[in-house]
């Protein structure tokens, strides 16, 4: 009775354990579960914005006490406009802190004013007196001017201009167009930059004096300064270089009336509306014998009534209707969004330059774009597209761009190429090897040589892969560089010194049946990979000094033309492959190993060699788990970051040659997510790439798992 009342405990504690391993296991699972479903639900989410996000814009009204037109920014709290009453010019000025718009006339003195774009704070003022002057900060109102500032700089002219510009085209770097009746006078004004402060002064150099009519309708200057565009509304233009030698006439498409080319931040980009109702983009290609204008993208312009106008509104460019309807293009993504504003009065005067001024009898309202819409075209994602200062269409990942001024380009397909392209070599080298490696240990060696090589292979999986990495980029590939040749013979030699020492292994007493391996077979492997490489070596150095006395990587170059890059792809493919071997090595043998022993038996009974039964029995029944092998490998290698970080060179090109390098989408992310501003276009762009990373992996995990299970259940009933 006793032991039965003492056994009663024993059960019940035996089963509270089994409820509670069960729970903790149900728990964990349902908890990795969870956060699983959890990371791709975030990077759904933060990826929405590409096709779903709006341009979001703030506005800010103020009261005037008279009626005011022609709106010009000169910056984001002060307008350049006349009184309707008077015709005089003034300055209306805002402040975030009153409702009422200050407006002051222009000094007597001062004939046209206008800052420079990039940099408010410089303004090139002409004065009564045909002076034309430089200041820095000064509001050139009547009431605000005390006394006369000290310009930059300063000169005197004959005449008063018809206009008068200034840009910045670089950090301390400005250009001014003095246009006049019958000449056009081009200088730039350079400010000296110390580490503490900028110079007080400027020095002017003359660039280029044109005799002109003014008959073209507009002047725009391009690539940073080194050219100085004129065109005409019917599409006619002149560029005019820097350095005075060459005046390049040519034709674009005709512009619609009332409408003209608006240069966008990047200094090469313009955009205008065509004939047709299109905004079309132009931009300079300097890869011919002159440069011209280029078409670069059309995008049919949804858009109803009288265009009031266009310009630039902060990275785009945008008209409007007289009902407020906004028509944006975005030059960043291709994109074109429309915005309805809500007007408060009956006809007001529009202007855009920076920001969209609606300008009423009584009042003003500015609005600024608070937030740019991250939305993006599909084909501007995957497309091939035409870029400003590119020879011809490409697929282009710059998400920064090469001067302050350039656009960045968002084409992922160099990412998913190069990620590809990466996994493809890394399974040309690893994929072969441990297959042979799987078949070797769990069907030829005996039981007490597989228990010693096979945990001594998998021990290949604990290697930091930052380590490998480090080797691949720092060793592996200088040194592959200088021996290219030597492992090009090695792969040959390696392989045929193995055949010829089984062909002598065979002939040695004893040594004619697969049956008798014991591990001695080993050494004779060791000894014929040996003389392989030593073969490899002897036979490329000789060669090498005969036919490529300068090297083989410079005879790829200046013989075939094939680039070499010395952080590549198979420098990629064999240090990633080390990384990926253990997996497929690992789930194929496993596989090879489950293959049940009696239909290996019954083959070898029939008269069947080993060989032969491996190759016609064992394998086919093993395929599925093989295949599972190879996948596993192949999500391994599609998300692996360190080594492809430090030894592919991170170049986002399309090229299938083993030679050059690639940039994937882990490398991308491990390099521009740490830095990315969140909430932006890029920011949303990379983590598309995240979750495109996300469910490469997941679907070819999941598929991989589903081809080993029925495996599994396929052996059961063999």
């Amino acid at each position: 009775m006793s032991d039965h009342l003492r056994l009663k405990p024993n059960k019940l504690r035996r089963f509270a354990l089994e409820r509670a391993v069960t729970l903790a296991v149900v728990t964990g699972g349902s908890l990795v579960l969870l956060a699983i479903a959890s990371i791709f639900l975030f990077l759904v989410w933060q990826s929405a914005p590409l096709w779903l996000d709006k341009t979001v814009l703030q506005s800010a009204k103020h009261l005037t006490d008279t009626r005011f037109e022609a709106p010009a920014p000169l910056s984001d709290r002060r307008l350049l406009v006349r009184e309707t009453a008077t015709q005089r010019n003034g300055i209306l000025s805002f402040s975030p802190t009153e409702s009422l718009a200050t407006w002051r006339p222009l000094a007597n003195e001062v004939a046209m004013i206008s800052t420079a774009a990039g940099d408010s704070e410089i303004s090139l003022v002409v004065q009564e007196d045909c002076t034309i002057s430089v200041y820095e900060g000064v509001d050139w109102s009547a009431a605000a001017l005390k006394e006369t500032p000290s310009p930059l700089w300063r000169t005197l002219c004959d005449e008063l201009p018809v206009t008068a510009k200034i840009e910045r085209v670089a950090e301390g770097r400005y250009q001014i167009v003095l246009r006049y009746a019958s000449e056009l006078h081009w200088l730039e004004a350079v400010r000296e930059q110390t580490p503490l402060r900028a110079s007080l002064e400027m020095s002017i150099q003359p660039l280029l004096v044109i005799n002109s009519e003014s008959s073209y309708d507009q002047l725009a200057i391009l690539a940073e300064g080194r050219w100085l565009l004129e065109w005409h509304q019917q599409g006619a233009y002149v560029l005019h270089s820097a350095d005075g030698t060459r005046a390049i006439a040519g034709q674009i498409d005709s512009l619609l009336p009332d409408t003209h080319l608006v240069r966008l931040g990047s200094s090469y980009g313009l955009v205008g509306i065509s004939e047709q109702s299109e905004w079309i983009y132009y931009g300079l290609d300097q890869h011919g014998e002159a440069p011209i204008l280029a078409l670069l993208y059309k995008q049919k312009l949804a858009f109803n009534g009288q265009m009031m106008a266009i310009g630039p509104v902060a990275r785009g460019v945008a008209v409007i209707n007289s009902a407020g309807m906004l028509s944006f293009y975005d030059p960043y993504t291709r994109g074109t969004e429309r915005i309805q504003l809500e007007l408060t009065a009956d006809h007001p005067r529009f202007a855009l330059n920076g920001m969209i001024t609606l300008l009423y009898d009584q009042s003003v309202e500015l609005w600024r774009i608070e937030k740019h819409s991250a939305t993006i075209p599909l084909a501007t994602l995957f497309g091939r597209l035409t870029y400003e200062s590119y020879a011809e269409p490409s697929y282009t990942w710059q998400s920064t761009g090469i001067s302050p001024l350039s656009s960045p380009k968002f084409s992922i397909t160099p990412l998913l190429y190069g990620t590809f392209k990466a996994a493809f070599y890394t399974l040309l080298f690893a994929a072969p090897m441990a297959i042979a490696a799987a078949v070797f240990t769990a069907y030829f060696m005996t039981a007490s040589v597989r228990a010693a090589v096979k945990p001594s292979l998998e021990l290949l999986a604990a290697l930091p892969t930052v380590i490998l990495g480090l080797v691949a980029g720092l060793w592996l590939a200088p040194w592959l560089e200088y021996h290219l040749l030597h492992v090009a013979f090695a792969i040959v030699l390696i392989p045929l010194c193995l055949v010829a020492m089984s062909f002598i292994w065979r002939l040695s007493p004893g040594g004619y049946s697969e049956s008798q391996l014991s591990g001695s077979e080993l050494i004779l492997t060791m000894l014929a990979v040996g003389g392989g490489i030593w073969l490899a070596s002897f036979i490329g150095s000789y060669v090498e000094s005969v036919v490529f006395p300068a090297g083989l990587v410079s005879a790829l170059s200046e013989r075939w033309g094939i680039s070499y890059e010395q952080r590549n792809s198979i420098v990629v493919g064999v240090m990633m492959g080390l990384a990926v071997f253990p997996t497929i090595y690992t789930i194929a043998e496993d596989a090879l190993f489950a293959v049940p022993s009696h239909l290996r038996e019954g083959a070898l009974a029939m008269g069947a060699t080993e060989w032969q039964t491996a190759r016609s029995i064992v394998l086919p029944t093993a395929a599925p788990g093989i295949l599972s092998a190879v996948m596993m490998g192949l999500a391994r290698a599609i998300g692996e970051t360190m080594i492809v970080l430090m030894a592919t060179g991170n170049t986002p090109i399309i090229d299938g040659l083993m030679t050059t390098g690639m940039r994937t989408i882990s490398a991308t992310l491990a390099i521009e997510m740490p830095e990315v501003v969140p909430q932006t276009l890029h920011f949303h762009v990379l983590i598309f790439l995240a979750l495109q990373l996300f469910v490469f992996t997941f679907l070819i995990n999941t598929l991989a798992d589903v081809v080993r299970r029925r495996l599994r259940q396929r052996l059961e009933h063999l």
